[in-house]
């Protein structure tokens, strides 16, 4: 028997490590910012303390020198600095040496650089946000939480940032301010009034990772085509955007050789893949796509981790992924989600005509499936294969794919959620 190049599910998780963003409200998480001080005021610039010192005195590491500073502030900040060179004008800039969580009505007039997160979240008057318009590096992420903001012009002075992401704000709508944004890891949007993708800087050094949830005016993802990707894998999710219509600007994003970790669930107003066309190694999740009628864009796609595809009532065949021949898992239908929709269009699985080798097949809940006619290539399905309430499947329809195959499946079940355990898949 032939080794399938993925054999077993897996496989997925090994390749497809996640590299998230902050924690959100929906339970997205990552790295956080945990220092709750304020940064010294503009009348004490200076004051610093280490905090893994209990005693309130320290050494203070600047560009070339060491201080003593005995103080009872909980932030580390570099001594005086040179003038600023963006934002308003500032004769002696300073860095914070932690984490940073912005309090409200604390002046942090020259701050230049976060050797940290940044949380810019809570009420904070706009003086204080205002006073944010210096700081041109974080190195960890920076998260901006239910601002009363309509644009970012206190953060136009950002060129390097670990990631960002904005949270809770839908009165904002103008990311034009980002334009100076030279890196950013992630970039994330949940909740918030944006009809576009940002253009970033010219040289923009690239994503691994791009959330979008719940934004009901976006509909234009084109800036994205110029982003590239920053790791040899990338993870982009979109969930719940309801006016998008198409992925027209992704192209940039999944292209090239970094292995792609892509989900597109709740979008009810979504009819084109287009944007996707690139895409040749991926594990993909598409979910409750009420309108997509047909997977043309993923033509060019020949390995997968994981393909799992459910609720896409209009898609009527696989022809779109006729040029994929291996994935470590295929799953069509839901086998987390006993009451979920499958593909009620599909009545075969006529389309896979290049498909040789598969470590797991599912299929849930496709009420019109009758035939498993469509993939004559395939002769290898090493660890499970599941058919769990299709209505329309016979014994002799499911005995024939077996018998195709150059050995049977480890596990193999055929029946309704009582008699069979969909075989469990990993999260990604």
């Amino acid at each position: 028997m032939r080794t399938p190049i993925l054999a077993l599910p897996l496989l997925a998780l090994a390749a497809c490590t996640d590299r998230p963003l902050q924690t959100t409200a929906d339970g997205t998480t990552g790295s956080s910012a945990t220092d709750t001080s304020a940064a010294p005021t503009t009348t004490d610039p200076t004051a610093t303390t280490d905090p893994t010192s209990t005693t309130g005195t320290t050494g203070i590491t600047g560009a070339d020198d060491t201080t003593s500073v005995d103080t009872t502030s909980t932030a580390t900040t570099t001594p005086d600095g040179p003038p600023s060179t963006c934002g308003p004008p500032c004769d002696a800039s300073w860095e914070h040496f932690d984490n940073l969580n912005v309090a409200d009505g604390v002046d942090y007039a020259c701050l230049t650089r976060v050797h940290g997160d940044l949380s810019v979240a809570g009420p904070l008057g706009p003086e204080t946000l205002a006073s944010l318009a210096n700081i041109r590096q974080v190195d960890g992420f920076v998260q901006i939480d239910t601002q009363p903001l309509t644009d970012l012009a206190p953060f136009a002075c950002l060129e390097q940032i670990g990631g960002i992401v904005l949270i809770d704000m839908p009165q904002l709508t103008d990311l034009s301010a980002l334009g100076n944004l030279h890196s950013a890891g992630s970039f994330g949007l949940n909740g918030t009034g944006v009809a576009a993708l940002p253009k970033l800087a010219d040289d923009f050094t690239g994503l691994y990772n791009l959330w979008l949830n719940d934004n009901p005016a976006l509909t234009d993802l084109s800036a994205a085509s110029t982003w590239g990707t920053a790791d040899d894998q990338v993870k982009i999710t979109l969930t719940a955007n309801p006016g998008l219509t198409a992925l027209t600007g992704l192209a940039g994003l999944v292209d090239g050789p970094a292995v792609k970790v892509i989900t597109i669930k709740d979008m009810p107003a979504l009819t084109s893949l287009t944007g996707l066309e690139p895409l040749d190694l991926a594990a993909l999740d598409l979910r409750n796509l009420p309108a997509l009628p047909k997977l043309d864009a993923l033509g060019q796609l020949k390995t997968s981790y994981r393909i799992s595809l459910s609720d896409l009532p209009k898609v009527s065949d696989l022809s779109g992924l006729a040029n994929l021949e291996t994935a470590a898992e295929l799953m069509l239908g839901d086998c987390a989600d006993m009451s979920a929709p499958g593909l009620a269009g599909l009545t075969s699985l006529a389309g896979l005509d290049s498909l040789t080798d598969l470590g797991a097949l599912g299929l849930a809940n496709n009420v019109n499936l009758e035939s498993l006619d469509g993939a004559p290539k395939l002769t290898s399905i090493v660890q499970g294969f599941t058919a769990v309430n299709n209505p329309a499947l016979t014994q002799k329809a499911y005995d024939a794919l077996l018998s195709q195959l150059a050995a049977p499946p480890l596990e193999d079940c055929l029946g309704d959620w009582n008699s069979c355990d969909c075989f469990q898949i990993m999260p990604w």
